[in-house]
């Protein structure tokens, strides 16, 4: 039998983790406003991302292929200068523009109208949750567990009406 490996820091290479780490968190970029516009698993985008050096962009186009499987991608275009869709989606990662064309693949309105209709709940949640936290009854009766939980699902409905919000605004720009 072979000896249990040993690390060792020669192997080590920054330039490839962060790589690498732009990569995942392009994925992940594109992946989570796949979500936020609740596109189904199986409906395939086109993504267009501008930005980065020319080392990047190489980097980049040699993984396309794993890109595309990996974000449920029609196509990937990786440029360090590119004309954006006048229809699409828009995020920034790194020092990257992602870009998801919508022309066929989001109706627009009815997002819009699913939109308002979830920030209308988070709304009435949030209005609930801070009445609750300046009750000064329930700040006495309540452990401090409760209030702790309390203020971070405040904290958390807000942040996700934010990012709502911010989606809502650029879908009324398409």
């Amino acid at each position: 039998t072979e000896p249990y490996p040993v690390f060792k820091k020669e192997f080590i290479d920054k330039e490839v983790e962060g790589s690498f780490g732009l990569f995942t968190s392009l994925v992940s970029r594109v992946r989570n406003l796949r979500a936020e516009l609740s596109l189904a698993p199986t409906q395939l985008i086109d993504c267009l991302i501008i930005g980065g050096s020319e080392a990047e962009i190489s980097f980049l186009n040699n993984l396309a292929t794993k890109f595309k499987l990996l974000t449920k991608s029609n196509s990937v275009n990786f440029s360090a200068k590119a004309q954006k869709s006048s229809r699409a989606i828009a995020d920034v990662e790194a020092n990257f523009s992602i870009y998801i064309p919508l022309s066929g693949v989001v109706d627009v309105e009815s997002q819009c109208k699913r939109i308002e209709k979830r920030l209308e709940e988070l709304n009435k949640l949030i209005k609930n949750i801070t009445g609750q936290l300046i009750n000064n009854e329930f700040l006495k009766k309540a452990p401090s567990e409760v209030v702790a939980s309390q203020k971070e699902k405040l904290q958390t409905n807000k942040n996700i009406e934010e990012k709502l919000k911010r989606m809502l605004d650029a879908l009324k720009q398409i």
